[in-house]
């Protein structure tokens, strides 16, 4: 898996994990994913289904818990329940719910693409999606690199700053912990415990 696939992926993690207090959804997520670790589809499918619902009934739904139902569903219907039609139409409500935040793009274009392209046939189809996901990948390389160097700045801000008896505010000490918690991840490839690993390759040779 190339490394900014990697940081995409504990990226959503990491989004998912500060989100603050859990949506409804992100419950149903939650128990849909214990269900499907535990071999039970049909469970996990009755939960996403439930939160898809809520989601799309609510003003302000929980977009990366959406994407991440979707993107289960999506791969069941592809490749465990021959509905590659309805794995397409899962894929795109993933993509729509991802694109705010962005963070995912890149595997779900390629891994709708993978569906398209063994399950449809449909080779043009596979070749707009794999060209999204590039694009999106180097988007995301860009915006990773620009974060680095925004950090840099502000650490180097902070050096030259006079030195204060007041600690670090409860924000600051969250995003330092999630800075620290996805260099972990890279550097020990723990990520690939993650859910998000699970639900963006489920296994596949392509992801990898």
């Amino acid at each position: 898996m190339r490394k900014s696939q990697c940081l995409q992926l504990g990226l959503m993690v990491l989004a998912l994990a500060l989100a603050g207090c859990a949506s409804p959804e992100h419950r149903y997520m939650e128990s849909g994913m214990k269900k499907r670790n535990n071999g039970d589809r049909q469970g996990a499918m009755s939960d996403y289904n439930k939160g898809i619902e809520l989601g799309r009934k609510s003003e302000h739904p929980d977009h990366d818990a959406m994407s991440y139902m979707h993107s289960d569903l999506a791969y069941w219907k592809c490749y465990e329940l021959n509905d590659p039609q309805g794995a397409m139409e899962d894929y795109s409500e993933a993509i729509r719910h991802d694109e705010l935040r962005g963070y995912g793009l890149s595997h779900l274009h390629s891994n709708r693409a993978k569906c398209m392209e063994e399950k449809l046939n449909d080779f043009a189809g596979a070749r707009g999606d794999r060209q999204l996901a590039k694009e999106y990948s180097r988007q995301l390389d860009k915006r990773i690199e620009a974060d680095r160097a925004e950090e840099k700045r502000r650490q180097a801000e902070a050096a030259r700053a006079p030195k204060t008896q007041e600690g670090p505010s409860v924000g600051e000490l969250n995003a330092e912990a999630a800075r620290k918690k996805l260099k972990g991840m890279m550097e020990d490839h723990s990520y690939k415990n993650t859910p998000y690993y699970g639900n963006g390759c489920n296994g596949s040779s392509s992801c990898r």
